[in-house]
């Protein structure tokens, strides 16, 4: 989920990253798409602080490799080097200022905060009857004496039957309840930072930051493909059909770990699909290349791939996302619903059509020429 500061993401572990979007212009010559690392918090406002901090330093310096002046690998030395030293004072910031034991926070939330809040509630009523003369034994004993040990340490003496005595007990109970939730709060702040085995641990520069945690793409591919044919749901030709239309998923996006595909990423390699011919790995004249340079030439439209057989691949890695997200290795299918809606096609013609060689294996085979001689031959009335 992205986070409404667009340089926040909140992933599925509800840890907080750090993502900052590699500008046009300069994406094409690094081949990179984002720079993306953890922040090791689920807390918001410490997400916000490291974010700010980062977004700076980011943004300082991103002119400086398009100009040249300093590399992309230089820039990401220097974020991560600024998020490993901002993590350690957020750390450290935490161990002046608590945490309270975390043990009793569901005593203090199940228990000390209601008796507050019905406290303040009980005190608020006594108080709004004028018209009643209320006793001290009303309010509730444990806010009377929280009341009179303020009072008693500041040496100030309050009738307890008076109003504003009533009043001290109300505003010390708030008092009370706003110190218990702030409790509550630094001690899940201080949890934020026992969860990074979840996931990616910024590690110190010298160590390859490049690959951040998570399957790649091919891994997962193997895995589903494995599975499929382990269930007996494909057979060996569906597989290497699959297979071919992933393995140009993962040329297309880097083999990127797959648990960092998003939308944008689906949006990039639908504009490349669009691109590309039909029957590539078959044409001399592509086969041999990369796929971004065929996508770069200036292909005739009748030779490029049919809508069909675009939304057929998105189908298919729709597929593996869907598999992905219910295993545990990706956080959204961002392939679903991408397909292109093409008007005036019949339902009859939206089928993937056969290709020419297709139909001279069908109507050559030996079956098909029995059956097609049998029904020819001329059959003789008893």
């Amino acid at each position: 989920m992205v986070h409404s500061d667009s340089y926040l993401y909140l992933s599925r572990h509800n840890i907080y990253y750090f993502r900052a979007i590699v500008p046009e212009g300069i994406k094409e010559d690094l081949h990179k798409l984002e720079y993306r690392r953890s922040m090791q918090t689920r807390s918001p406002h410490v997400a916000q602080t490291i974010g700010r901090a980062l977004r700076v330093c980011f943004e300082s310096n991103i002119e400086g490799v398009r100009a040249n002046m300093i590399s992309w690998e230089e820039l990401k030395k220097k974020l991560d080097d600024t998020l490993v030293q901002l993590i350690a004072q957020e750390k450290d910031k935490l161990r002046k200022v608590g945490p309270y034991p975390v043990i009793a926070d569901d005593i203090w939330r199940n228990n000390t905060i209601p008796s507050y809040l019905e406290a303040i509630q009980t005190i608020s009523e006594l108080r709004s009857d004028k018209f009643l003369d209320v006793p001290s034994d009303n309010i509730p004993e444990f806010a009377v004496a929280l009341a009179e040990k303020i009072l008693k340490s500041s040496n100030i003496q309050l009738d307890r039957s008076s109003d504003q005595f009533m009043q001290f007990c109300e505003a010390t109970v708030s008092m009370y309840l706003e110190f218990t939730r702030r409790r509550i709060g630094l001690n899940e702040e201080a949890k934020s930072f026992l969860v990074t085995n979840l996931d990616t641990v910024v590690q110190p520069s010298g160590i390859d930051t490049n690959k951040p945690s998570g399957k790649l793409i091919s891994e997962v591919v193997e895995k589903y493909c494995s599975e499929m044919m382990v269930g007996g749901n494909w057979t060996q030709k569906t597989e290497s059909e699959y297979r071919a239309i992933y393995k140009l998923l993962i040329n297309i996006t880097n083999n990127m770990p797959v648990s960092l595909i998003d939308f944008q990423v689906s949006q990039y390699f639908k504009e490349i699909l669009l691109k590309l011919p039909s029957n590539m790995n078959k044409k001399p004249l592509y086969r041999d290349k990369p796929v971004k340079e065929v996508a770069a030439m200036k292909i005739p439209k009748e030779d490029l791939l049919s809508i069909s057989k675009v939304n057929a691949y998105f189908s298919r890695i729709s597929q593996l996302f869907t598999w992905a997200c219910k295993n545990g290795y990706a956080p959204l299918n961002p392939f679903t619903g991408i397909g292109i809606k093409k008007k005036g096609i019949p339902d009859s013609e939206k089928r993937i059509p056969f290709e020419n060689s297709d139909l001279t294996a069908l109507f050559s085979s030996s079956i098909f020429q029995k059956a097609f001689h049998a029904a020819m031959r001329p059959r003789i009335k008893k």
